[in-house]
Order: C-alpha cells, then structure tokens, then sequence
C-alpha cells in the first residue's frame, strides 16, 4: 500500500509540473501561408500522368478502329501497377 501511495504522489507532482511548465512556455507562431506552384501537366508524357494522378486516360480509340496492341498492354501494366501498389 505504502509504494502505491508513493507512486501516486510522484505522478501527481508531474502532472503539475508538466502542466505548469506547457503553461509557462510560448505558444508557437503560425507559419505564413505557403505559395506552391505547380507546373502544367500539359506536357507530361501518357506515363508521367499516370504516376502523379494515380489516374489513366482513356485510350485513344476513333470509330470502328479496334486498339491497338501496345495500347492495350499499356493499360493492362496501368492497372497492374495500380492494383499492386
């Protein structure tokens, strides 16, 4: 009984310590708004957009015109990198 009365005493004194000393100490100053500028994703390569945004373009297809191969095999390994990140 007697060790758990002084283990309560010690954590009570350092809960008043630690409280008494954030009290005492200055409150920090906000930093000033930060300006970040982000350069244009316009002339990003097909690879470069996927790796920033995370997010595929739709493939280039016009009319009746099937995909072609390499289009293909680009978006399967898209979404196999994306499914295995």
């Amino acid at each position: 009984m007697r060790i758990a009365g002084v283990l309560s005493g010690v954590a009570a004194s350092v809960l008043v310590i630690g409280s008494a000393w954030l009290l005492d100490s200055p409150t920090p100053i906000a930093p000033a708004a930060q300006i970040v500028i982000v350069p244009s994703m316009q002339g990003q390569e097909r690879w470069e957009n996927v790796a920033v945004n995370l997010r595929l373009d739709p493939l280039p297809i016009t009319g009746w015109e099937p995909p072609s191969r390499e289009a293909l095999a680009e978006a399967r390994i898209a979404d196999w990198v994306i499914q295995n990140l």
